[in-house]
């Protein structure tokens, strides 16, 4: 997270590839919080390591208002250097959707 901006980066780990961080700006997805009731972005996660289209790679952020929001890429590891994908059939950017149980004071395995 930087400027309120969030950034997702991919690094590909092959020995003939630079290995540069490639980064791609996930706050121009729809639904990006940009305040309200939602608040704003002030930090952002990796939620998991996905290899295919079944499983991609999750990414969360939590608001200022302690809502947490995810989106999705994929890793393109088959392009040289290795890339995120982070729209969908029809090229359109992969949405921010608000989890499912967002965090709640005192949580232990729960949520509201």
């Amino acid at each position: 997270m930087t400027g309120g901006k969030a950034y997702a980066g991919i690094r590909d780990q092959r020995s003939n590839e630079t290995q540069n961080f490639l980064w791609t700006d996930l706050s121009t997805h729809a639904g990006y919080p940009t305040g309200g009731a939602a608040g704003l972005p002030c930090g952002i996660s990796v939620n998991g390591h996905g290899q295919t289209a079944a499983n991609p790679l999750k990414f969360d952020i939590v608001t200022t208002t302690g809502q947490v929001w995810e989106t999705t890429c994929q890793a393109r590891t088959s392009t040289h250097p290795a890339t995120l994908l982070c729209t969908d059939t029809n090229n359109v950017a992969i949405p921010w959707t608000p989890v499912t149980l967002q965090p709640s004071s005192n949580a232990v395995n729960s949520g509201s």
